[in-house]
């Protein structure tokens, strides 16, 4: 433990090496925030918009908005394409042989590089932007429990990424699949537009994928759209998701170890 605990450190720590690129990564960041604001504030103009799940105000958008670009600093990961890579060069057959897990280390330099992106990305950026355009503050129960399914759509995401790398021992190209998932990704979870301005058909099918579990739901949560009953419902979708993945990615994984050993890896 204390070894990936060293590497988690050195890995952010790394972080800081270019300041050019954090101040320009903040600065876009910023504006991203700035743009998706004054994007909803034109569809808006109205400040209340009937929906599917009832009336909408405006500064439940723009709150929507930023809890959406808190979740998506949280789950980044680019463990599809540097599993894709070590695959391609060969390099993943002497990394699983050292004496230190392979799998956690990944997630590990996963965990490094999200907690670098929150402290010194998201926080200023979350500061500046309540300060200017306020934010609704849920209720202590739906905040704790907004946190928890948050952990969740954490887990959801990275597995979901971690099975899809594992592929590239037998696709060659993954960046395809990366961006697919992307598209897919930024389309049913409601993380660029609300499940909420859906169609009850693209509803159905977002019900149907994983994807709405890692924005929609930690996001309702917060904005305390599900009542008690809905929330353990949700969280216990979740669960289930995560369980599927973290099966699919063992027997991926196993699969893709014999692979190597086959081929004299």
């Amino acid at each position: 433990m204390k070894l990936y605990w060293e590497y988690m450190i050195r890995q952010f720590n790394s972080g800081l090496t270019y300041k050019f690129n954090y101040v320009c990564n903040l600065v876009s960041k910023i504006l991203f925030v700035f743009s998706q604001y004054f994007i909803w504030k034109a569809l808006m103009e109205k400040q209340t918009v009937e929906t599917a799940s009832g009336s909408i105000q405006f500064r439940e958008m723009i709150t929507y908005m930023l809890v959406s670009t808190f979740i998506s600093t949280i789950i980044n990961s680019d463990v599809i394409l540097e599993l894709n890579d070590k695959i391609k060069s060969g390099q993943i057959a002497l990394d699983i042989v050292k004496p230190i897990d392979y799998k956690k280390l990944l997630f590990v330099n996963t965990v490094s590089k999200n907690l670098y992106n929150v402290i010194y990305l998201l926080l200023p950026t979350m500061i500046i932007s309540i300060a200017i355009f306020g934010i609704n503050i849920p209720s202590l129960g739906n905040g704790f429990v907004f946190i928890i399914s948050v952990i969740l759509a954490t887990l959801i995401n990275y597995m979901m990424c971690f099975c899809l790398g594992i592929l590239g021992f037998w696709f060659s190209q993954l960046w395809i699949m990366n961006r697919l998932v992307y598209d897919l990704l930024a389309l049913f979870s409601g993380k660029v537009i609300p499940l909420w301005f859906f169609p009850v058909m693209l509803l159905k099918v977002a019900d149907c994928l994983p994807f709405k579990m890692i924005y929609t739901v930690p996001i309702f949560i917060y904005l305390e759209k599900y009542n008690n009953q809905e929330i353990v419902l949700m969280l216990f979708g979740q669960l289930i998701w995560l369980v599927i993945l973290f099966v699919v990615s063992r027997l991926l994984w196993g699969r893709g170890m014999k692979k190597i050993v086959v081929q004299g890896g």
